[in-house]
């Protein structure tokens, strides 16, 4: 009887398994699959609006540098330097460079972008030059103005027409030869300027504090870590600045270095975009300085894909509770419900024994109002009828004798 209970109790605890843990299971798991790929969709898509956010906010910051340069090398000051130059005037050369000295220090205080604005003649020679720390400008004196031959600034501009505009890399400024400490990133425009007869008579350039936007990108926006990289993949702006500069600092570290190369060429070469590697979801967009159509830089936003499934996590630690507690409640009616199920079956098996065996006295009485009372009652009226009916027998035999 006892291998009769467990068998029974086995099947409705199975089936009790099959009919709530199987449907609880499938639609969990519907559900976190749906809502993580929905999730992460959302992110993607919020990555790439704040990499167009801050790739715009670059683009504001640099419109009207071009116009700025342009304007120096056609300002008043500078016409009448040069014509003081070409005309080899001492007294008229030195008030005109006073008088553009003058120029580049207001233009300066009244900007307060400009690292640097200098004039350099043809030969490279820095003749004039204002530096400032973005709030207070500074003439630098003769005997250290310097010669910057030989740069690759001076001498892409110097082969520029009238109006054309040099846009330099993003780099570090370098005095006397050597990148300067602490850093100073800059972007240089620059034109050339000529004499009144038409002959090259050098460039008008300008340093851009290149930090000030910089900072823009450095800034940690929610939840998301951001970073720009130039055309090469080096990094110019970054949270951590052990990997600023790798191309200038010949470090070798880029984005070609932290990510496989499929993933970094595909950010290099799109315009913008989206995409997943690993545990992080990226989006990326293109930034062309003002000026410039060959140069251009990505800023790239990232986000932990865990941070972005929090709640579905939660979500499916919970559903995972709600299937244990489900499990167990399953197990204990499948319990109960064997049991009752079991008893009555399992006593009207032993009475169907002991009729067969001929003990017809115990009656046989269930009362659970369902279909094996029913089947008791019946079984009840067989051992009332084999009863009578044998008490019959016995009496005819007797009267026989």
């Amino acid at each position: 009887m006892g291998s009769l209970f467990s068998h029974i109790q086995s099947k409705l605890i199975s089936a009790f398994v099959v009919v709530v843990i199987i449907p609880l299971l499938v639609v969990g798991i519907y559900s976190y699959k749906t809502t993580s790929t929905a999730l992460t969709r959302t992110a993607l898509e919020g990555e790439l609006g704040k990499a167009k956010a801050q790739a715009d906010a670059v683009s504001s910051f640099l419109e009207g540098v071009e116009d700025d340069v342009l304007f120096l090398s056609k300002a008043a000051p500078m016409k009448k330097l040069l014509k003081a130059r070409r005309n080899a005037e001492t007294m008229d050369v030195d008030a005109a460079r006073r008088e553009l000295e003058r120029e580049f220090m207001a233009f300066s205080q009244e900007k307060g972008i400009y690292y640097q604005v200098r004039y350099l003649d043809e030969t490279g020679k820095e003749v004039v030059r204002v530096d400032s720390d973005g709030h207070h400008p500074r003439p630098i004196p003769r005997e250290k103005l310097q010669n910057k031959s030989g740069r690759y600034y001076f001498d892409d501009t110097m082969k520029l027409n009238i109006g054309g505009l040099m846009v330099s890399p993003l780099d570090l400024n370098m005095e006397h030869g050597k990148i300067e400490v602490p850093h100073k990133p800059v972007i240089r425009y620059a034109t050339p300027v000529f004499y009144p007869n038409g002959t090259r008579a050098g460039v008008v350039i300008t340093n851009i504090f290149a930090e000030r936007f910089l900072s823009l990108i450095k800034t940690r926006a929610q939840g998301s870590t951001n970073f720009m990289v130039d055309a090469k993949g080096f990094y110019v702006a970054h949270p951590d600045e052990s990997k600023l500069w790798g191309r200038d600092l010949k470090t070798g570290i880029s984005l070609l270095r932290d990510l496989p190369a499929d993933k970094a060429n595909a950010m290099l070469s799109g315009k913008e975009g989206t995409l997943e590697h690993g545990t992080d979801l990226y989006g990326f967009a293109t930034v062309i300085p003002a000026g410039q159509t060959a140069t251009s830089w990505k800023v790239i936003t990232t986000r932990p894909r865990k941070a972005v499934l929090a709640p579905v996590i939660k979500f499916r630690n919970m559903f995972l509770g709600l299937a244990v507690i489900a499990l167990v409640i399953a197990l204990v009616i499948g319990r109960i419900l064997g049991k009752a199920i079991t008893e009555p079956i399992i006593y009207l098996t032993e009475m169907a024994d002991n009729v067969s065996r001929g003990d017809l006295d115990g009656t046989i009485e269930i009362k659970t109002g369902d279909e094996i009372e029913s089947l008791a009652k019946s079984i009840e009226r067989m051992r009332m009828s084999i009863k009578i009916s044998l008490a019959r027998l016995q009496k005819r035999m007797a009267a026989r004798r």
